[in-house]
């Protein structure tokens, strides 16, 4: 049998040799999860047929496809916030032939910020989740391309690190849409208070947060 997707509302017994469908809900519905695709998957897995690697490859070069040029004309380095943000980031240089440098790395004891349920621990988490080569970032025009903004915590913690190390300019990329609802599965969202765009435009985010560097997303 060909490899396929577990339906919704289908329950698949697994035997020695092969796979079973035993039940299937009539009133199942088909619906997309952006954090599936965008970063719960493993690169090369298969969602409804699409390998994920090219999905987000495509979604980073529809993202570069709406970029202003005289942001790019002068900006040093493209860098894709780990782990998913990397393949994103790569994608997104190339198709603007901007170079690409890994100068922020995942410090391996970090643990997984968005699981986190107080604030006060997540922020704490976000300050230590990254390692920063400094002397290769300073006096830079940085393009940070990462996979969402959630609550914005993360993000935000990055971007007052790279202020204090020095870099000249900060660019934030985002090919997801803003996450307007709760999720109870895998982020642990349990408010839309929780969410930075609660409220708010793109443009109303990065003024609230005394911003002089642009955010965007792909539609």
């Amino acid at each position: 049998e060909q490899w396929r997707d577990v339906l919704p509302g289908e329950i698949i017994r697994i035997k020695k040799n092969s796979l079973e469908s035993i039940y299937l809900h009539p009133q199942s519905q088909l619906s997309l999860c952006t954090f599936e695709i965008l970063y719960f998957s493993h690169e090369n897995s298969i969602l409804d047929k699409y390998n994920v690697k090219k999905i987000r490859q495509n979604l980073a070069t529809k993202l570069a496809l709406l970029e202003d040029y005289s942001i790019v004309s002068n900006s040093d380095i493209v860098i894709g916030i780990p782990d998913t943000g990397i393949t994103l980031g790569k994608a997104y240089a190339k198709h603007l032939g901007l170079e690409y440098q890994q100068l922020i790395t995942k410090n391996p004891q970090a643990s997984r910020t968005f699981i986190v349920k107080s604030v006060k621990d997540r922020k704490n988490a976000c300050i230590n989740k990254f390692i920063y080569q400094e002397d290769k970032l300073y006096g830079k025009n940085v393009i940070i391309v990462d996979d969402t903004i959630v609550r914005g915590t993360v993000i935000s913690a990055i971007i007052e690190r790279l202020k204090n190390i020095g870099v000249k300019q900060i660019h934030i990329r985002i090919p997801a849409p803003p996450v307007i609802d709760v999720c109870h599965l895998g982020i642990s969202i349990q408010n839309k208070q929780e969410l930075i765009i609660t409220g708010h435009t793109i443009e109303e985010v990065r003024e609230k947060n005394n911003l002089v560097y642009s955010i965007s997303s792909a539609k």
